[in-house]
């Protein structure tokens, strides 16, 4: 009997894991889609069960959010930790940028959940997670010589803000026009003799531009509706 329990438990056990990755994948697809305005009711829907298994796992729709914003903070984290470790601090640093850029600009939750959060508790918990790793790649990359000294750990979020930024406004036309910004920015902070990487991502044009404009205007204006 008590066989058997064991076994029915591990079933739900399971079902509930199974429901609750189901929540936050269509969680993710909705803020991609729609920003942070999401409801329990679209949810369900998107996610093919009842409400009612949504408030079995999510009290509110902050902390669909809540969960989201830790899953998000685990992946930035993952990639500041995996950068402070390479055996060359440069490309490590790079590779950070360009990672979490091709992150950022293939999944709008990312600059939703992690970069936009108004809530205290979790900008808190990003700068205690986050700053002591931005803090060892910034030290190790400056110890290279390779850098200028006045590169400092928190202008690795705002590189990170301009290719969300980027991502954006531009990504529509030129889904990798963030990869050239980052580029000039890095050659920015680098040591005066360092020579300079070739920009493989070329401006855009006029015609680009107002395609741009257009499109995040029109964007912008659906997110208000």
């Amino acid at each position: 009997m008590d066989t058997v329990t064991e076994s029915q438990e591990r079933v739900v056990r399971k079902d509930v894991a199974r429901n609750r990755a189901r929540l936050l994948a269509a969680a993710d697809a909705l803020v991609a889609e729609q920003g942070l305005e999401i409801s329990l009711n679209e949810l369900a829907r998107r996610a093919g069960v009842g409400v009612g298994t949504v408030y079995r796992h999510f009290v509110d729709k902050e902390a669909v959010l809540n969960a989201l914003f830790e899953h998000r903070l685990d992946v930035v984290a993952e990639v500041f930790q995996e950068a402070s470790e390479r055996d060359d601090p440069i490309e490590g640093l790079r590779t950070a940028l360009f990672r979490l850029g091709e992150l950022q600009a293939g999944d709008r939750a990312l600059f939703q959940v992690v970069a936009v959060t108004t809530s205290a508790a979790q900008r808190t918990a990003a700068r205690k997670r986050l700053q002591p790793l931005a803090t060892k790649m910034a030290d190790r990359a400056k110890a290279t010589g390779r850098m200028r000294p006045e590169f400092g750990p928190t202008d690795i979020p705002m590189l990170l803000w301009i290719s969300m930024s980027m991502s954006e406004y531009g990504g529509a036309v030129r889904p990798d026009l963030w990869r050239r910004y980052i580029e000039v920015l890095l050659a920015g902070f680098a040591a005066e003799d360092e020579p300079h990487r070739a920009l493989d991502v070329k401006a855009l044009s006029p015609d680009d531009i107002e395609e741009a404009m257009a499109h995040w205007r029109e964007s912008n204006r659906h997110s208000k509706d």
